[in-house]
């Protein structure tokens, strides 16, 4: 087990080491708190270290990032298999065992395994299910927003995971395999450019849809100013694809961001953090060219197919208040999906009815929308009906 700290406060650490501590997973061998310079709660990481037999703390000395922060606390991690986790997460007490389960069945072409990440403070909400990437090189986390309604529940091939868990083959950060994380990211975006390559060079990833991992989305970084976020998303992103899309395909991407760019910059959106995007992403290119061409000799892997992690996927959480979309669309997506992994004809009749509603001005009227799909719904938890009568009411 890998846990990169910074600046986590105590009590939110050890409720992170404590949920490892209590795992049902029998091969347990230790809890690496890998220390990442962190400038406030300098002591967290060494006062929960000392309170669980198994834990003990890598000091990495500074604050190196979360790309050369995982490099470098894996460096400390002994066994086969490392479970990367952050310290704003509570695992499930079956999570390990149940990643480590999927993983024994899977070929060693099999890198890694993505659980289930829900919200650590609404534990009905997904968080992720592994990340995609759409045609425009933005990438997304899988079900964000959506409640769990068992749509995510099957065994199922995903294009990598959120790097806030995962269960890792330690040997996949070997050169002969991907490579360690790219360390000049930084900080987003580098699991993004991390799966694209284990994609593109054969390798694959899987779900286990009954390991739970609890988490605090954008613990990190949400008290920063937005700048901060945009500038390092911004700029690896147009890193990510030269070094993975198809040349024409990068090319045309770059040209559509850099103009985004410019546009903002005249209209004084984010002046000095565009700036330091466009700056950086030229600075950069001499060593992106080089790392595309160490990736293209030895892609196997095209555009369409990477890009078809994506497809049917969407996005239904609000950024700025870290809560789900109470809309029809977002209900649609839950039962289409949850009808099309159990076959049960029953979820496509509430989809179908959700996306029904969507499209007539009956929805409008009060009640009308709970008398169409509670029906439907019935024996489906409370939280079901909630979000249906909060779609009413955000109307």
């Amino acid at each position: 087990m890998l846990i990169l700290n910074y600046n986590a406060p105590v009590d939110s650490l050890k409720a992170c080491v404590a949920s490892v501590d209590a795992s049902d997973y029998p091969d347990l061998l230790e809890i690496v708190v890998a220390e990442n310079g962190s400038s406030e709660h300098h002591d967290s990481a060494r006062a929960v270290a000392a309170e669980f037999e198994r834990a003990r703390v890598a000091d990495l000395g500074r604050n190196w990032g979360f790309a050369s922060g995982i490099n470098r606390g894996l460096a400390e991690c002994r066994g086969d298999w490392v479970f990367v986790l952050n310290n704003d997460t509570e695992v499930d007490s079956h999570a390990l065992s149940a990643c480590a389960e999927v993983l024994r069945g899977q070929p060693a072409e099999c890198l890694a395994i993505v659980p289930k990440l829900l919200f650590l403070a609404d534990r009905h909400l997904i968080d992720a299910i592994g990340i995609a990437v759409d045609s425009g090189g933005s990438a997304f986390n899988i079900g964000i927003g959506q409640l769990d309604v068992g749509q995510y529940d099957r065994v199922e091939r995903t294009f990598g995971p959120c790097f806030a868990a995962g269960l890792f083959r330690r040997e996949a950060f070997d050169d002969a395999q991907v490579g360690p994380l790219d360390d000049s990211y930084f900080m987003y975006y580098e699991d993004v450019d991390w799966n694209w390559r284990a994609n593109l060079f054969g390798y694959h990833f899987v779900t286990a849809p009954d390991a739970r991992v609890y988490h605090v989305h954008s613990a990190a970084s949400r008290n920063l100013d937005y700048s901060f976020k945009y500038r390092h998303i911004e700029r690896n992103l147009l890193a990510t694809v030269l070094k993975n899309f198809s040349g024409r395909r990068a090319l045309r991407i770059w040209a559509i961001r850099m103009a985004a760019h410019l546009r903002n910059l005249l209209r004084g959106r984010y002046p000095v953090a565009t700036i330091r995007i466009v700056a950086e992403a030229i600075a950069r290119l001499p060593d992106t060219l080089a790392k595309r061409r160490a990736v293209m000799r030895r892609r196997v892997l095209s555009d369409v197919e990477i890009v078809r992690f994506s497809h049917g996927e969407g996005v239904f959480f609000e950024p700025a208040t870290y809560s789900p979309q109470r809309t029809l669309q977002n209900l649609t997506a839950m039962y289409k999906r949850k009808a099309m992994v159990t076959g049960d004809a029953r979820w496509l009749a509430v989809g179908d009815m959700a996306h029904a509603l969507d499209t007539v001005r009956l929805r409008f009227e009060p009640g009308f929308i709970s008398s169409r799909l509670l029906p439907l719904l019935e024996g489906e938890p409370d939280y079901i009906h909630e979000f249906v009568r909060g779609i009413e009411a955000a109307q």
